[in-house]
């Protein structure tokens, strides 16, 4: 995972910075839960809408593990059953708890910055 392009992006207004990545949290948050259960569910059409939501948000973040995580949930709706329900759920959540244990950081850095 990658902040450099918003880090370049916002680097002169870090008090709107801060703003976007608490929204980004709360917007990962939804789709965490959203995505979670329209895998259990089986949902491959809430599934694709969710995914392609915030693809390009994790494309900007680098973040390709999760990226690929959500890709194999696509593969496993199309046929692949190497990973079952149960396990993509578990690691899509996995990554999304490091996504926010992340964020956290990074907010926190950024509140650093105010007191500085």
């Amino acid at each position: 995972m990658n902040f450099e392009n918003l880090d370049s992006l916002y680097r002169s207004s870090p008090g709107a910075y801060k703003q976007l990545l608490e929204f980004m949290y709360q917007e990962f948050e939804k789709a965490q839960s959203k995505i979670t259960s329209s895998i259990e569910k089986g949902d491959s059409t809430a599934f694709s809408h969710l995914k392609h939501k915030i693809f390009s948000t994790l494309n900007t973040l680098e973040y390709v593990e999760l990226m690929d995580a959500l890709t194999q949930v696509t593969s496993f709706y199309e046929g692949d059953k190497s990973l079952s329900a149960k396990e993509l759920t578990f690691r899509v959540s996995d990554l999304f708890q490091h996504l926010f244990h992340r964020l956290d950081d990074k907010i926190a850095e950024l509140d650093e910055l105010k007191v500085m």
